[in-house]
């Protein structure tokens, strides 16, 4: 993968500032570590990737009856806070430790054997269920703050 070269960065930013989609800017380049805060990004299919550290608040990623796929992603130490997921997503296998899904708008997730320790899941809509979220990691603290007993 490409890294993100500085015109691009301008022209992504630009593309930001007047909410236009940038999908197709950030297609082949390698984004960890990048600000794509406040963007549009209607179609974020990085499977297998490595977008750690990517800062995507208040993002809103992924179109209305459309599957944005994540699975077997690293996403590690991203932020996501107050980000919008449009439509289904596919987090299975996902290493996301550290993430900050704080506000975030994801009720159609799928995370089956993921790895979410040191998350942070404040306010966020998130489904959880025994299919949604099948053998996945979570820290147990995480739980007590909700004030869940877990016998």
């Amino acid at each position: 993968m490409k890294k993100l070269n500085t015109g691009l960065k301008i022209k992504i930013r630009s593309y930001v500032k007047n909410k236009l989609d940038i999908s197709d800017l950030i297609i082949g380049y390698d984004i960890r570590g990048e600000n794509l805060s406040g963007a549009i990004i209607k179609s974020f299919d990085k499977y297998s990737c490595d977008i750690s550290n990517c800062n995507l608040a208040s993002t809103i990623i992924g179109e209305k009856d459309k599957t944005t796929f994540l699975s077997r992603a690293n996403i590690s130490g991203c932020n996501f806070k107050d980000a919008v997921f449009l439509g289904q997503v596919f987090m299975k296998y996902i290493i996301a430790q550290n993430v900050n899904f704080a506000g975030t708008y994801c009720p159609f997730v799928e995370y089956q054997h993921g790895d979410f320790r040191g998350s942070n899941f404040c306010d966020t809509v998130w489904r959880f269920g025994s299919r949604a979220g099948h053998s996945a990691k979570i820290n147990k603290d995480l739980l007590d703050k909700w004030g869940l007993i877990i016998e």
